[in-house]
């Protein structure tokens, strides 16, 4: 063909172009001429051509321009296209005739079928080797899009389905040309940065990851954006600038987790290639390591999950990999494997049989019980729990890696298996009832085998052993052998003789230095105490065998235990003598202190026994006070000749140090200890830890005591007015009360889902709670403070926890309900709770008056927690409460600091008069003959005063810088949003964030402006020129913000702009220039050193914000106010060096 005349040539390639609009492409032999000829004709520098007998030279390159111009703006038949792009592709392109061409089939793309697209998407892919990858890919990801959306909206399943296969199809078409053409894998990494994503995109990057080379790259772009949109969904939910900001960027953007589940159902519908991606971005994503600040590394977790779950149950290639990776994370990382173990207890709950190849992985991990953490070996063995149901050879490899636990050296591991077996135990209620009791029998057997071994050991058996028995009756006989057997070792079955039930003495290890507890005898008391509350005894036993069975002997016990032991008095227990009896440091004392502990522990189950199965009546209403004085009576002596020891220990001619002074030789040398040898630096002697009683009494028992202390009926006066008039009685409730409330809220900030049984103790407690408090309030008796106050942190703590369920506004409603003793039905949800929270408003404004500011900061708190669930149209009362509540003399900083942390975060809130009170004791930073201090100024906020004004100016500065920062987060969010959305169909909501940024820093730069007036100095005064930066910074990148967007560069500058930097440059910056000046003249030397980093900073800020105003000013159509508000922002600084 090289030997052919140009002309012919020419008729060749146009040929091919009639062949071409004639949909004859298929069949026309010329058309595969086409490559050729264009190569051999575009090889001379010129070529003529002839046209009407004419001759006319044209250069190679216009001839192709034009050739390839002519093609794509000529009408091409659908069926054409593909063939057109395969034979192109042999044609040398430049980028402009590539651009042109996929222009073309963009153009075209909307005729194709479905069917015909992944040959052409292929042929096209390959086309972008000659350039304009990132074109050709986002032709093909906007094609994509589309057929998703109108998927979306149709109803043919069928066709959804051939939509999903070929786009699988297409993934592993273009990880295929990733691979020969790995230019075309970094642009697609370029894309995907700036592109909106969609399951087709987000297969696509999983699909690269399994190319060596973008591996890495791929999972990182993908994690890092998976945890940015979760934050941009957490700031959304903020109702600030950020939330705004955050919700227009989440209007532009799918939510990545719902995009990624989808790829995960399509993988199981043809993207089988991402398999293997999906399951290392769940592991990815599940490494994640957790930040409590940051909830957005939670959720990706909780997505990795996800993802890892429903990959198990779609795909059988992966599940032995997978729960072998999951089980090697699970015996590796000791310190953040909950996640895998609710993952691998959710695989095997929903599914247990096909766990059933993977049986040889688990049991291998079972070996590890011993090496790895009590917790985590206790979380693996309760996740297992479900194959042993389905698999016996399982469940006998399971006690036998149980049995070998047992004798481990270390108590954690002999704890596991103990866990392990009453895991076991547990789980019998599956069984066939001969095939339970078989193995129940077995088990315990082990277990008591348990018995003898230590006390932490013991402790754990005891602890589980009521709970086994609530689902299996068939148990009962062996628990309470079991238990019976031990209780005997200990008990002494002599009552005639009186004195101590137990031989406390066996519960100490012999010959010990210091003393250790061999038998927590108490927890044994309480494991019998709870079994017998979970139990009954079988129906179809004769009477003789009722009374021989162990669960009548152990419930004989215990009632002779109650009366014998409120015959002892501490002499009885071999406890006595001086006042060293209790100190831990002699062999005997830490012998008494011992027992002392275990006697006021089993004092307290046996309270708690009393409560818990008594009939409300006078007689054991008594008992009940009696238990406690014993008990309260040792507790005394543990704790008072402790004391008494320790003083006794001190030389008695030694003068004590005032307070807050030290002594005049430790001042002279403080790196010397009291026998004059240096101390070691770096290193503190550990503060021996308190010894405290264990609570043993239950929530059930609580919550009736508490009833009979507060409820006032007639056949219980007496008892009642006896317990209320006993202080110690009254302490003692009401604080365990608190410990109890403050564990539930503890453990549900940890993670650990509470059960029923403690959030209606909560619902139940709170109630009589506050009745207790208002009674208290109502007859104010000075000698009931303490409960009171008491009453009202526990109320705090049990709303705080109420808070935090699924449903806090049900949960609210249905307790201030039963306070306020109403029908839910009968009132609206707002009425119910502003009418509480007035209330605790009320009791606030009293406690500040008299003083009591650790009741007022609860009553406060208990406020936020209630208005915190009304909506913001019921918030004008409570913020006339918060203002009014302000004017009170505070005298306490750390209420003055919640106050005003409150005050400050009230919407639409007013900071010029806190900022005018500042002022009324700092004095003003400049001399003013008329400055008048208006100390009887009716609006000045009292809070503020000599004891809290140097506390509340960080606090202050803190809340207007968060401003600043809010607005400088979402302007940058904006900006993303703006560079997603070349349409800019957003554009007005843009617009009027960007109005609310220049009003929130508008009001920022008031409140900075009548801070620079005051005279704050030292700390604060470094605080508040960083703050002052940060706000310059910001109004500069705001002033480019403008200076950049297209739409309103051309456009005189907004009218809110406009305020705030008249307000700057009249007000502002000459009240900073002198601001300055006072703290350069009243700083010290150290200050100084300070204020020559941060001031600079200050001015280099204001320059720069002044340099970019001026080439703003020159941008916008000619002004005569902003040029004019520019000049005035002139500075003039002279630093002293």
């Amino acid at each position: 063909m090289g030997a052919l005349p140009e002309q012919v040539l020419n008729d060749i390639i146009e040929k091919v172009m009639e062949d071409l609009e004639e949909d004859q492409i298929g069949t026309a032999s010329t058309f595969v001429l086409l490559p050729k000829a264009l190569e051999f004709i575009t090889k001379s520098e010129n070529i003529e051509l002839t046209d009407d007998d004419e001759t006319k030279k044209v250069s190679s390159s216009a001839y192709k321009d034009k050739t390839i111009a002519n093609m794509c703006s000529s009408k091409w038949p659908t069926s054409a296209i593909p063939p057109f792009i395969e034979t192109i592709r042999d044609v040398p392109l430049t980028e402009m005739h590539v651009k042109t061409i996929a222009d073309k089939v963009d153009k075209e793309l909307s005729k194709v079928a479905l069917q015909d697209l992944t040959a052409l998407f292929y042929q096209f892919i390959l086309l972008s080797i000659q350039g304009q990858r990132a074109t050709i890919l986002k032709v093909i990801f906007n094609h994509i899009r589309d057929l998703d959306e109108q998927a979306h909206e149709s109803e043919d399943e069928a066709k959804k389905k051939m939509l999903v296969q070929m786009e699988g199809t297409l993934i592993l078409q273009i990880n295929f040309a990733m691979k020969q053409d790995q230019i075309l894998g970094t642009e697609f990494l370029k894309i995907a940065k700036v592109e909106i994503w969609t399951p087709f995109i987000v297969g696509i990057l999983l699909s690269l990851g399994t190319i060596q080379r973008f591996e890495e790259k791929a999972y990182s772009l993908l994690k890092t954006s998976i945890l940015a949109g979760f934050k941009t969904s957490i700031k959304s939910q903020n109702p600030s600038l950020v939330g705004t900001a955050g919700n227009l960027q989440s209007q532009q953007t799918q939510v990545l987790s719902l995009v990624l589940m989808n790829v995960v159902i399509a993988s199981g519908n043809g993207w089988d290639n991402i398999t293997q991606s999906l399951c290392a971005i769940g592991f990815l994503l599940m490494d994640t390591p957790i930040v409590k600040s940051d909830g957005s590394t939670q959720r990706a977790v909780q997505l990795g999950q996800q993802v890892l779950r429903e990959i198990f149950k779609l795909h059988q290639i992966v599940r032995s990999e997978l729960i072998e990776q999951l089980l090697a994370r699970i015996v590796r990382n000791s310190a953040e494997n909950s996640f895998f173990i609710e993952l691998l207890t959710e695989i095997i709950a929903d599914a247990p049989q096909l766990l059933l190849d993977s049986m040889p992985k688990i049991k291998e991990a079972l070996d590890y019980l011993s090496f790895i953490p009590q917790t985590t070996a206790e979380g693996l063995l309760a996740a297992v729990q479900p194959l042993v149901y389905i698999n016996p050879s399982f469940q006998d490899h399971l006690i036998l890696v149980l049995r070998k636990t047992v004798f481990s050296r270390e108590d954690g591991a002999r704890m596991t298996a103990v866990a392990g077996f009453l895991l076991l135990l547990g789980s019998l209620k599956h069984f066939e009832p001969q095939a339970a009791e078989k193995l129940g029998a077995e088990i315990l057997g082990f277990l008591k085998r348990c018995l003898s071994q230590g006390p932490a050991v013991r402790e754990k058996l005891y602890s589980g052993l009521p709970s086994i028995l609530a689902g299996n009756s068939g148990l009962q006989e062996y628990v309470f052998d079991l238990l019976l057997g031990q209780f005997l070792k200990y008990y002494d079955k002599n009552a005639a003789a009186g004195g101590s039930p137990f031989d406390f003495s066996k519960c100490i290890e012999p010959g010990a230095t210091i003393a250790r507890v061999s038998e927590p005898i108490a927890k044994l008391v309480q494991s019998v105490h709870l079994c017998l509350v979970a139990t009954k005894d079988p129906e179809d036993l004769s009477a003789s065998q009722v009374e021989a069975t162990s669960r009548i002997v152990l419930q004989r016990y215990m009632e002779e235990i109650c009366e014998r032991i409120l015959k002892c008095d501490l002499e009885d227990f071999e406890l006595g003598g001086d006042a060293t009896i209790f100190s831990p440091d002699t062999p005997e004392g830490s012998h008494n202190l011992e027992i002392a502990i275990l006697v006021a522990s089993v004092y307290e189950v046996l309270l708690d026994f009393q409560v818990e199965n008594m009939e409300i009546s006078i007689e054991q209403l008594q008992n009940v006070l009696k238990l406690f004085e014993h008990q309260n009576r040792i507790r005394k002596a543990i704790f008072e000749k402790k004391s008494a020891g320790k003083k006794g220990d001190k030389d008695e001619g030694s003068p004590k140090p005032k307070k807050g002074k030290r002594k005049k030789d430790q001042d002279e040398n403080p790196d010397e200890d009291e026998e004059g040898g240096k101390k070691k630096a770096g290193k503190k002697a550990a503060p021996k830890k308190k010894r405290e009683i264990p609570v043993y009494i239950g929530l059930t028992s609580l919550n009736k005591l508490v009833q009979v202390y507060v409820k006032d009926l007639d056949e219980l006066a007496e008892i009642r007015t006896s317990w209320r008039s006993h202080d110690d009685f009254s302490n003692y409730l009401f604080s365990t009360v608190k410990t109890r409330l403050s564990e539930i809220l503890q453990a549900e900030s940890e993670g650990k889902k509470a059960i029923l049984r403690e959030k209606n103790f909560c619902t139940r407690i709170s109630p009589l709670l506050f009745a207790e408090y208002k009674e208290i309030y109502n007859n104010g008796v000075e000698e009931e403070r303490m409960v009171q106050r008491k009453c009202l942190e526990s109320l705090e703590i049990s709303l705080k926890f109420l808070a935090t369920t699924l449903n806090p506004q049900k949960e609210l409603m249905d307790l201030f309900c039963r306070i306020q003793n109403v029908k839910p039905n009968n009132s609206s949800f707002d009425t119910v709770l502003s009418h509480a929270a007035s209330e605790f408003e009320e009791f606030a404004m009293i406690t500040v008056g008299t003083a009591q500011y650790s009741e007022a900061e609860n009553c406060l708190n208990i406020v936020k927690i209630i208005v915190s669930q009304l909506p913001e149209s019921e918030m004008e009362l409570h913020k006339e409460w918060l203002e009014k509540i302000c004017k009170e003399h505070v005298a306490v900083a750390s209420f003055a600091k919640s106050l005003l942390k409150t005050y400050l975060s009230m919407p639409g809130v007013s900071v010029r008069p806190l900022i005018k009170s500042i002022k009324s004791q700092l004095g003003p930073s400049r001399d003013d003959e008329n400055w008048d201090s208006a100390a009887d100024d009716p609006d000045r906020l009292k809070m503020v005063n000599e004891h809290t004004v140097a506390h509340m100016i960080p606090i202050i500065l803190e809340s207007r810088d968060s401003i600043v920062r809010d607005a400088e987060l979402s302007l940058k969010m904006t900006n993303n949003s703006m560079a997603d959305d070349e349409l800019n169909t957003q554009a007005t909501v843009r617009n009027e964030l960007r109005e609310q940024i220049h009003q929130r820093l508008h009001d920022v730069s008031g409140s900075y402006y009548f801070l620079a007036d005051c005279a704050i100095s030292g700390t604060p005064a470094d605080l508040f020129v960083k703050a002052l930066t940060r706000f310059y910074k910001v109004m500069g990148n705001v002033t480019k913000d403008l200076m950049n967007d297209k739409d309103v560069k051309e456009m005189d500058p907004p009218k809110q702009y406009l305020l705030l930097v008249e307000r700057i440059s009249r007000s502002l910056n000459p009240m900073i220039v002198r601001y300055i000046g006072y703290v350069e003249s009243k700083q010290t030397k150290i200050g100084l050193k300070k204020s020559a980093k941060t001031v600079p900073n200050l001015i280099y800020a204001m320059e720069k914000f002044e340099g970019m105003l001026i080439k703003y000013s020159k941008k916008v159509p000619p002004g005569v106010i902003f040029l004019e508000l520019s000049l005035n922002f002139k500075l003039n600084f002279q630093l002293e060096s």
